[in-house]
């Protein structure tokens, strides 16, 4: 078999690290290039890491190949190998090296393509010097930033563009502060508007993250934008399981690219986005792409190891805890970069080695060794998640989503994990005798202004009220910190609240936090579990005009700043149904 190998270069004032993010994006790029859509499937061969099986149309011809994963170290390299099961080339790869360069970066680009027969040597050469060459330099050219600007991405045609730009203006005109998501979704590419991601449209825009969120819940009301809710797999961090409701999620999920099983829940594993909606204009997005490494962009370094191989890596990590996981071992190990760390560190994947923690300088030497009796792809992995996704976690506690979108909850049954909810419980001290004392109708209308004021107060602390109780209100915060300031925020606030008879009103509240499960009750999303019981008996512990917590949960620093200089009285007791004396701290008034 004879070969054709062809390397190009370019050079560019951004560094390495800027640049990557977008040339890492391999199904961006494939799209600008003029590649054809791609269908993709999962193939499993025995012995094998996981691949895929690729079809695609290319100048009249059908395209059928086995992809390999991806190879990669962020931001210096990516390879990947294809292999055809038809057609003049036999087996081609694609490899991409990123160097530094006087403050600016080097890209080297190689191709090596396998023939089927060699009469077709000419033919394959004449389209990589001539036709890919001058896509490739046409997309990298046309690149903004890659010059030192402030971001470096693709120049695309938008999706709407400007003759839009009226249309949208006029939907949005009854929502404060819109201009700027008007002017995105006129300019932006396809694919930007295929997956908005709100906290990420927010760091674009230059606003804040709420805000984004705000702009893209009254975008999808007014039917400019679709919800798109996801299932993310907890290894590659990619979307398996999408739909427009938090009804049609499947929370047991599988990931055929990981070869996992998975259970998904609501801090990190569920996801809500946008799109734009068809009505619109209906786009055709397919894949170019899907394995490259912005695809998962919390992986370093990803590569093959044969079996009883083993392989030395040189890398500069940044600082932070990592996992080192492989497809040939059920546990992962797991890496903590840091100064102090030794200089290497050494890992083997089988059934015959335990798994073991190790520490290693930024600059280090990785050892691997694959024990195993199969192919393994071993992946070096940043274990913190992205800080820019809405996860449902978030979403449930966003007062304007529950009050946009009340409706959209869990299938019946569905009952999945959050790890941590502080859940705020208030109650109206005296309210019974406040009604026989200035009657139903004032006492009523009067409950009802309390529950305007402590709405307030809980939509500023970034909280979101689940349900009110006769009087009671009930109250969800992601953070303990935000559920306090609000309840002092409610005390604050009820003190402008006198009944007729000029007797005040005074809330009684407790608030506890911890994990718990997002379920559907009464049609609306709820929360289920101890946290829950043990927060409203907390509240049952105070007396008015007071917060009532754990102490423990008082003792954090977050939430000790908070309280700052304000009165506390320690207690312990031992609360029916729960086992063993606990304690508490009462916050009162400063």
């Amino acid at each position: 078999m004879s070969e054709v190998r062809i390397t190009w270069r370019w050079n560019f004032l951004a560094s390495p690290e800027r640049l990557w993010p977008a040339l890492a994006d391999t199904n961006r790029f494939n799209r600008i290039i003029g590649l054809p859509r791609v269908e993709f499937e999962p193939l499993l061969v025995p012995g094998k890491a996981p691949r895929r099986q690729a079809r695609a149309q290319y100048y009249g011809v059908r395209l059928v190949w086995e992809e390999q994963p991806f190879e990669f170290e962020a931001p210096r390299r990516f390879s990947i190998v294809r292999r055809y099961s038809a057609g003049p080339v036999s087996e081609m790869e694609s490899q991409l090296d990123l160097s530094g360069n006087g403050g600016g970066a080097e890209l080297t680009y190689h191709v090596r393509a396998r023939l089927r027969f060699a009469p077709a040597a000419p033919l394959v050469r004449l389209y990589l010097t001539k036709v890919a060459r001058s896509r490739f330099d046409r997309a990298l050219r046309g690149m903004e930033g890659a010059a030192g600007g402030p971001r470096v991405e693709f120049v695309e045609p938008a999706a709407l563009g400007e003759k839009y730009r009226s249309r949208l203006e006029a939907a949005l005109r009854d929502v404060e502060g819109a201009g700027p998501l008007a002017s995105f979704l006129t300019s932006a590419a396809p694919l930007d508007v295929w997956k908005i991601r709100p906290f990420a449209l927010a760091q674009r825009l230059g606003i804040e993250r709420p805000r984004a969120l705000v702009l893209c819940l009254a975008a999808t009301r007014l039917g400019i934008l679709d919800a798109l809710w996801m299932i993310l797999c907890p290894h590659c961090r990619g979307a398996k399981v999408e739909s427009d409701t938090l009804a049609g999620l499947r929370f047991r999920s599988r990931c055929d690219d990981c070869n996992i099983d998975f259970e998904a829940d609501f801090d990190r594993l569920t996801e809500l986005a946008f799109r734009l909606a068809p009505r619109w204009k209906p786009l055709d997005i397919g894949d170019y792409c899907v394995g490259g490494p912005q695809n998962t962009p919390h992986v370093r370094v990803q590569f093959l190891l044969e079996p009883g191989q083993s392989v030395s890596r040189r890398l500069e990590l940044p600082q932070g805890s990592y996992r080192v996981r492989s497809t040939a071992a059920a546990a992962p190990h797991f890496l903590e970069v840091r100064p102090g760390g030794a200089p290497e560190a050494r890992f083997a994947f089988g059934a015959a080695h335990e798994t073991a923690d190790a520490a290693a300088l930024p600059a280090c030497t990785l050892h691997f060794h694959n024990d195993s009796d199969c192919e393994a792809l071993i992946a070096v992995e940043r274990t913190a998640w992205a800080d820019d996704a809405c996860s449902a976690a978030y979403v449930s506690t966003f007062q304007e989503y529950r009050d946009l979108f009340g409706r959209d909850v869990l299938g019946p049954g569905v009952a999945v994990k959050i790890s941590t909810m502080a859940l705020l419980f208030t109650d109206v001290k005296g309210s019974t005798a406040l009604y026989e004392r200035i009657g139903d109708a004032p006492a009523f209308g009067l409950v009802r202004t309390h529950f305007d004021l402590l709405t307030d107060a809980v939509r500023e602390h970034g909280g979101a009220v689940i349900k009110t109780i006769g009087d009671a209100v009930m109250a969800a915060f992601l953070e303990p910190a935000q559920a306090v300031a609000a309840a002092l925020d409610m005390h604050a606030r009820v003190t402008t609240l006198m009944s007729d008879d000029g007797q005040p009103i005074v809330l009684k509240i407790g608030l506890h936090a911890g994990p718990c499960f997002a379920v559907t009750m009464n049609e609306t999303l709820d929360y289920f579990g101890n946290v829950v019981n043990l927060a409203a008996r907390i509240q049952g512990l105070a007396t008015g005009g007071d917060v009532v917590l754990d102490s423990e949960l008082a003792r954090r620093p977050e939430v000790a700043a908070v309280i700052g200089g304000r009165r506390t009285e320690p207690f312990t007791l031992e609360l029916r149904g729960f086992r063993g004396a606990r304690s508490f701290v009462r916050v009162l008034p400063s």
